[in-house]
């Protein structure tokens, strides 16, 4: 579950030193994996597997790690692979290896950022209203369970609800709409969505602090991050 992000880390040397903390992330999972070739960036979220604990009922918490002048890029044994289960992550300097269960890949960047998230209270389970737009424009990117998401500005009023979607199979199937103009503006991808300055001369990109959801694919936000 994406919870609000405690701190994020920046500097190799206190990533190295968290990693060595937390076992190297052994056992837990990447969830999910991207590339942009034109930014050379990777953004790629770490996530705690309990499908085989008996720890059902807690929340999985998840990191993100956001990778730039991504180059020297290396993969071996990972083809056919639904799941990327993690061994270790090993980081020396500007020098970043997963070794997975099966395969492994690593590369060099010029810089680094990963958001830690804040623990659960397990007694009082707090209600999501936000997410890391990073993590959001990545689904949109993928198509994943996304197709409608509402949503609305804190500043403005809480009674006019904006949408933003995806419709696969369209020629422009990225969309953005408002409750009374649900049909307003389409897109090739899903940065131009992401950007266009359309909320009051501002994009979505830029008033993402103002941002509230209420739901995405027609489920509160909790139930969607649990899927």
């Amino acid at each position: 579950m994406w919870t609000q992000r405690k701190q994020y880390l920046t500097q190799f040397i206190e990533i190295s030193d968290y990693l060595k903390k937390h076992g190297f992330f052994h056992d837990f999972l990447i969830g999910s994996f991207s590339y942009d070739s034109q930014e050379k960036s990777i953004l790629l979220t770490i996530e705690e597997d309990f499908t085989t604990t008996n720890n059902t009922n807690s929340p999985s918490l998840i990191w993100d790690l956001k990778c730039k002048g991504v180059h020297d890029f290396l993969m071996e044994d990972m083809d056919g692979l639904s799941k990327w289960w993690i061994s270790e992550i090993l980081m020396d300097d500007d020098d970043i290896q997963f070794q997975l269960v099966n395969g492994y890949f690593s590369f060099k960047m010029e810089s680094v950022s990963l958001g830690i998230p804040q623990e659960i209270n397990q007694n009082s389970v707090p209600k999501v209203s936000s997410l890391h737009i990073d993590y959001l424009i990545q689904e949109f990117r993928a198509g994943m369970n996304v197709d409608e998401t509402s949503f609305s500005f804190e500043k403005d009023n809480q009674d006019f609800i904006c949408y933003i979607g995806y419709s696969e199979n369209e020629l422009l199937p990225y969309w953005a709409g408002l409750c009374d103009l649900p049909d307003g503006r389409r897109f090739r991808t899903a940065d131009e969505l992401f950007e266009a300055r359309i909320y009051d001369g501002k994009s979505l990109k830029e008033r993402w602090d103002e941002v509230t959801i209420y739901s995405i694919n027609s489920l509160p936000l909790d139930d969607w991050l649990s899927c």
